[in-house]
């Protein structure tokens, strides 16, 4: 299914109150973009400020579902920092770097899964 920039920012709203996330600046962006097959987070911890960009014919192309989707995007905000520590620490090493991106996903998708079971998948 092919989602509108309506409903994602409808989904992105409910959940940014359900996660307690009411005090951050979420931005949703909508559409294709390079460094989004099917969407993805930008985040400023200092500032509780976040880009969320969402493509809705990669979300359909991959089969995604709204809420696993946002719900996956918001899980990266809490991980943003401890991700930005890592990279500086493994500094130019690719290697390292791709290690942290890699258990870092992980980390968000788990959190992503605990976050639906709790909430039985709806904000």
């Amino acid at each position: 299914m092919r989602y509108t920039a309506a409903e994602i920012e409808a989904a992105v709203a409910a959940w940014q109150a359900r996660l307690g996330l009411v005090d951050w600046k979420l931005t949703v962006k909508v559409g294709r973009f390079r460094t989004a097959r099917r969407a993805a987070a930008e985040v400023e911890v200092e500032y509780k400020s976040a880009v969320l960009y969402f493509n809705p014919a990669g979300m359909e192309k991959f089969g995604d579902e709204l809420h696993e989707t946002v719900v996956h995007e918001l899980a990266h905000i809490p991980n943003w920092g401890l991700s930005r520590l890592a990279e500086r620490y493994a500094g130019s090493d690719t290697e390292k770097l791709d290690r942290i991106n890699d258990e870092l996903e992980i980390a968000t998708t788990l959190t992503e899964r605990m976050v639906l079971r709790l909430t039985g998948g709806r904000p």
